[in-house]
């Protein structure tokens, strides 16, 4: 997304004759150490499209890498070929990857990844009343993303 917002910006001042900035800043990386902090991550940002209320499912969202990698579209616009190179080791079972995809977690842990993904380093963020880091997936949800990693 800075590349893209860079040139974007780039053009659009070279046409217009301006200086300023065209886009604001709400893009920021987050290094993320921790494999079941990347997925809470994964499938919060391929949730995104549902939240918002664009699309129902996250394949059916038509911008959407999933709906590509599940068949579901064809490119809606040009991707460079080495996003389709890599294939998660979540998708190697397309249905169930989906499923869980289409699993909504709560409230609070919509919140606590929006607000880890704000980090320079991806982390949980502390609940007040425990004093311990908030917990992404219930023991029965670390299994099931355990099956869909390992293919049990």
């Amino acid at each position: 997304m800075n590349y893209f917002n860079r040139e974007v910006s780039r053009e659009i001042n070279r046409r217009t004759n301006r200086s300023n900035h065209v886009f604001g800043g709400p893009y920021k990386e987050s290094l993320i150490e921790d494999s079941n902090y990347y997925f809470n991550a994964f499938r919060y940002v391929y949730q995104n499209p549902i939240r918002a209320g664009l699309s129902f499912t996250v394949e059916s969202y038509p911008y959407s890498t999933i709906s590509v990698l599940s068949g579901g579209y064809a490119r809606a616009f040009p991707l460079h070929q080495s996003i389709f190179d890599y294939k998660s080791p979540i998708m190697n079972e397309p249905e169930r990857a989906l499923l869980w995809l289409n699993k909504l977690p709560s409230a609070a842990n919509i919140e606590a990844t929006r607000l880890g993904l704000q980090k320079t380093t991806f982390n949980a963020p502390i609940d007040r009343n425990t004093r311990s880091a908030f917990e992404f997936f219930s023991a029965d949800e670390k299994d099931e993303l355990d099956a869909l990693l390992n293919h049990k």
